[in-house]
Order: structure tokens, then C-alpha cells, then sequence
């Protein structure tokens, strides 16, 4: 649990670099329609512009617990995309753990990928504006 100056500015920017690196992939594939990229995209420009701006103003915007969650879901969301055109999970878990153990929210989650991945997608966006707002309003001093 050990944190760095150094350590705080960079895993912000590789987090939005991993999740805008995975959005062209899967917009580029055609496995994600382009809406859903720009929502993600534009809340990350805006709060990155914010932090800056509230940088420049010294004054420190701390991550929520929310934005970690928000991370790790659209991660999750973007990451989910990438399993609409593996067939290879399918052919893993018919061959290999079918027959050991029935996991009904595996298979259920293999079934329903497209609908868990858009539901996620949701979650994530719905997630990522919430925050966004969030910090907007704890800035508003700064601001005006």
C-alpha cells in the first residue's frame, strides 16, 4: 500500500491509456459502436483537464472510492467486448470444465455475453458520469 507522487500521477494516465488503447481495438473491430467510446473518452478528457486545471490552482482532487470502482468496471466492460468473437472460451469450457463442475454463472454469463457486455457498458458510463459530476461539484469553488 505504499503510494509516490510519481506512482500517484502515472497509474491515472495508464489506466486511461489501457482503456482508450482496448476502446479503439473494439470500436476498430466492429464489436462496439463508436457512442460508447466517446462517452468513456470524453469524461476522461474532462476530468483530466479538471485535475489539471485544479493543479495548476494548487489544489488536489482526490480519487473517490467510486472512481476506483468505475476503473475496474469499465475495464471489466471493455475487457467483456473482446469475448463477443472468442469462440475459444466456448470450446475451454465445454471441453474442460464442463464435465468436473456445472458453473451455472459461467455458462450463464457465456450464453448472455453480448447483454452482460451492454450492461456493463451501461454501468461503466453511468459510473464514469456520476463521478464526473461529483468532482465538477466539489470543484465548483475553483471554478467560478
Amino acid at each position: 500500500n505504499a503510494t509516490s507522487n510519481f506512482g500517484k500521477c502515472l497509474d491515472p494516465i495508464s489506466d486511461k491509456l489501457l482503456l482508450l488503447t482496448t476502446l479503439f481495438i473494439v470500436v476498430d473491430a466492429g464489436i462496439l459502436h463508436i457512442i460508447f467510446a466517446f462517452l468513456l473518452m470524453a469524461r476522461e478528457i474532462i476530468i483530466s483537464g479538471l485535475r489539471e486545471f485544479l493543479a495548476l490552482e494548487k489544489v488536489e482532487l482526490p480519487v473517490s472510492r467510486l472512481a476506483k470502482w468505475k476503473t475496474a468496471i469499465q475495464l471489466v466492460a471493455v475487457g467483456t467486448c473482446f469475448f463477443i468473437k472468442a469462440d475459444i472460451i466456448l470450446s475451454f469450457y465445454s471441453v474442460y470444465l464442463a464435465g468436473f463442475f456445472p458453473l451455472f454463472p459461467v455458462t450463464f454469463i457465456i450464453n448472455n455475453i453480448e447483454g452482460f457486455m451492454y450492461t456493463m457498458l451501461i454501468l461503466a458510463i453511468y459510473t464514469s458520469f456520476h463521478t464526473a459530476c461529483v468532482y465538477i461539484y466539489n470543484s465548483r469553488k475553483y471554478l467560478m
